[in-house]
């Protein structure tokens, strides 16, 4: 958890630092530090999720219940990578076609 603390503090410190003219509009680094912190989000969300979940399961629990309880965990774990991992895949590639093409 410190370090997608980390990382989105660094990113919202990087996009406070560029200067740029006011009336230029929306820019590719902008663009890009916009698209780049949805999955830190989407990271810190779930984890807040799982330590929810997991906060809520009983210790005393044994057997089956609690086989199925951190099988669930796992799901929504492979859940969340492949869907931040399909977004950064399609983002880069939309991003970097239409930077390349200006």
């Amino acid at each position: 958890m410190g370090l997608l603390i980390t990382l989105f503090l660094i990113l919202t410190n990087v996009y406070n630092s560029v200067e740029a003219p006011k009336g230029r509009g929306f820019s590719l680094i902008e663009i890009w530090l916009l698209g780049t912190s949805f999955p830190i989000l989407a990271a810190i969300i779930e984890y807040a999720y799982i330590m929810n979940l997991q906060n809520k399961m009983n210790p005393n629990m044994y057997g089956k219940e609690l086989e199925d309880h951190v099988g669930y965990l796992k799901k929504v774990d492979k859940i969340a990578f492949i869907s931040c991992s399909v977004y950064l895949l399609i983002f880069f590639l939309i991003y970097w076609s239409v930077a390349l093409a200006l």
